[in-house]
C-alpha cells in the first residue's frame, strides 16, 4: 500500500480536496550519484549541480510507504517539536525513529491531499516520513502575492532528485480564498534565497548537488515560479571528478576539484537589476600513482577504513578562490563577465583541453 493510501485510512487526519499539480518542463534524468560515505570523507570539496536542470516530470513511482502508523509518543528534543511546528500548518505531520534519532516531517507526499493540515490532528509514528528542507518567503507568482516555497524530501524516485518544491499562498483565508498548491517535483535543492526580477515579483536562487561514477557537480540555478515556459535557469555549474580519476590507471590525467562556497544577490554594477555573485574553490592537478594507490583503497574499503585516508585533494594544488559574477538582465537572464569568464577558462584550462584531445 502506498504512503498516501495509509494516511488515507487514518481518521485524524483532515482530508483535503486534490490538488493541481503543475510540472516543471522535464530534462532527462538525472544520474546515480557515487557513494556518500565515500564522497563524504575522500573528495577534497564538496560537489553539486549537474549541466543539465535539475527539475524533471512529475514521477509517476513514489518511494513504498510506511508501516501502519499509530500515535507517537512525547518528542524527546525542542529541535523535533519546532520542526512539527514548522510544518503544521502545510500537513499532518508524523515522526520516525528508523535512523535512531527523532525525525519529523509530513506524513504523505505534497500536495498533501490525504494529509493535510488539521489543529485536531494527533502525531503519528511512522517508517519514512517527508520532511521540509528549506522554505524560502516570498511573492514568487506575483508582485502582490504573500507565497511560501517549501522544499521536501523523499516524495520522488532517483530520477527526480529524490524530493520537490511545494508553492503555498499564505494569505489568510478568512481574508481571501487561498489558492491551491503549486508542486514542482524534481526542484530538490539543499538551499535557496530570494531574489526580485525586473517583473517585480520574487524568483528562488539555490545550490543543487549531484554526482555521477564520481564525476560531481555543484551548480548555481534560478528557478522562476512565472515565468510558465521556461522557469529553470542554470547560472553556474562547479565540477569535481576526484573520484572518477581512480579509474585512470595511473595516467597524467588533469584533475579539477572545484565548489562552491557561497553565494548572494546584490546589484554589482548600480544598474538597478539584482545580479549573482558565486564564491568558488578550486584546486587543480593531475593523476598520480599516490593519487591512484589512496582512491583505489578509499573505493574498495569500509566507511572506517576510509576515514583514515588521506583527502584525494591532499595530492592536487592549493585551493583557489574566485568570486564570479552574473550580471542580472531586463529579460530575467544572467550574463557572466568577462573577468568571470575568464577566471572560468584559467580553472578549467587543463582539464578541457584533455576532454578535446581524447573526444
Amino acid at each position: 500500500m502506498s504512503s498516501r493510501g495509509l494516511v488515507a485510512v487514518l481518521p485524524i487526519f483532515a482530508f483535503s480536496c486534490a490538488r493541481a499539480v503543475t510540472p516543471s518542463p522535464a530534462p532527462p534524468p538525472r544520474p546515480d550519484p557515487p557513494q556518500p560515505s565515500v564522497l563524504n570523507e575522500l573528495a577534497s570539496a564538496r560537489s553539486t549541480a549537474a549541466p543539465e536542470p535539475p527539475p524533471p516530470l512529475a514521477s509517476t513511482s513514489r518511494p513504498p510507504g510506511p508501516a501502519p502508523l499509530k500515535i507517537a509518543a512525547p518528542l524527546q528534543t525542542e529541535a523535533a517539536k519546532k520542526a512539527v511546528l514548522d510544518i503544521r500548518s502545510f500537513c499532518a505531520p508524523a515522526v520516525s525513529h528508523e535512523s535512531g534519532t527523532e525525525t519529523i516531517g509530513c506524513a504523505c507526499c505534497p500536495p498533501f491531499e490525504l494529509c493535510g493540515p488539521n489543529p485536531a490532528a494527533k502525531l503519528v509514528e511512522a517508517d519514512q516520513v517527508f520532511p521540509l528542507r528549506a522554505r524560502v518567503d516570498g511573492s514568487f507568482s506575483g508582485p502582490s502575492e504573500h507565497e511560501a516555497a517549501l522544499v521536501f524530501d523523499g516524495c520522488e524516485s532517483h530520477a527526480e532528485n529524490y524530493g520537490g518544491t511545494l508553492l503555498v499562498d499564505l494569505t489568510d483565508p478568512a481574508t481571501g480564498k487561498p489558492r491551491a498548491p503549486d508542486y514542482r517535483p524534481g526542484v530538490h535543492p539543499q538551499r535557496c534565497k530570494s531574489l526580485r526580477t525586473p517583473r517585480g515579483n520574487d524568483a528562488l536562487v539555490c545550490e543543487y548537488t549531484d554526482g555521477h561514477q564520481g564525476n560531481l557537480t555543484d551548480q548555481i540555478f534560478v528557478y522562476d515560479f512565472a515565468n510558465k515556459d521556461a522557469p529553470f535557469d542554470s547560472v553556474y555549474t562547479a565540477s569535481d571528478d576526484t573520484l572518477a580519476a581512480c579509474t585512470a590507471g595511473g595516467t597524467a590525467m588533469p584533475v579539477i576539484a572545484q565548489h562552491i562556497d557561497d553565494f548572494a544577490v546584490r546589484d554589482t554594477n548600480g544598474d538597478g537589476i539584482l545580479d549573482l555573485t558565486i564564491h568558488v574553490l578550486a584546486r587543480r592537478g593531475k593523476v598520480t600513482k599516490a593519487y591512484t594507490d589512496v582512491c583505489m583503497k578509499a573505493l574498495n574499503s569500509d566507511d572506517a577504513a576510509a576515514r583514515k585516508l588521506p583527502p584525494l585533494g591532499s595530492f592536487l594544488g592549493a585551493s583557489e578562490a574566485r568570486t564570479l559574477t552574473f550580471l542580472g538582465k531586463k529579460d530575467g537572464s544572467f550574463e557572466a563577465t568577462p573577468e568571470t569568464n575568464a577566471s572560468i577558462k584559467v580553472m578549467n584550462a587543463e582539464h578541457d583541453a584533455f576532454l578535446q584531445m581524447h573526444d
